[in-house]
């Protein structure tokens, strides 16, 4: 589907890339054979691609931190962070 280059997606486009940066905007520009509306449509998607993703990722890191501390206190006791044979003092090193 080609999407026309009207004045409002190059502004938009260009307002995204000073936010940004060139290099990050252009790939979706490449992407898009140098159209500029396009681009702002495989931008759009990718976000909400990545927030598709966002939900998922932060079950899975309080799931992961869960873990962590249940295995470390049932190691080192329930104040493993402070204890310095869980290997955490950063002047030990």
């Amino acid at each position: 589907m080609k999407v026309s280059r009207s004045m409002a997606d190059v502004n938009a486009f260009h307002a995204l890339e000073r936010a940004f940066s060139p290099e990050r905007m252009q790939t979706y520009l490449n992407a898009a054979a140098g159209d500029h509306g396009t681009a702002l449509q495989l931008y759009a998607r990718n976000t909400q691609l990545g927030a598709a993703f966002h939900g998922p990722l932060q079950a899975f890191e309080v799931a992961l931190r869960n873990a962590l501390h249940a295995r470390l206190e049932e190691r080192y006791g329930s104040q493993w962070y402070t204890n310095p044979a869980a290997g955490l003092d950063k002047s030990r090193t």
